[in-house]
């Protein structure tokens, strides 16, 4: 993903209940559901939740 649709893409994030997911490289699938989000850092591109 180019720099700028990600930081598009991460300015985009709402607030309200979100379900996270994730899935590994075995494409294990994990879930949860967040109430907060926000953006830890560009490079890596990582975010946060609680």
């Amino acid at each position: 993903m180019d720099a700028d649709t990600k930081k598009t893409a991460l300015r985009m994030i709402p607030y309200g209940l979100y379900i996270l997911t994730a899935e590994n490289e075995q494409g294990n699938v994990a879930a949860a559901t967040v109430n907060w989000v926000t953006q830890a850092a560009f490079d890596p591109p990582l975010v946060v939740s609680e």
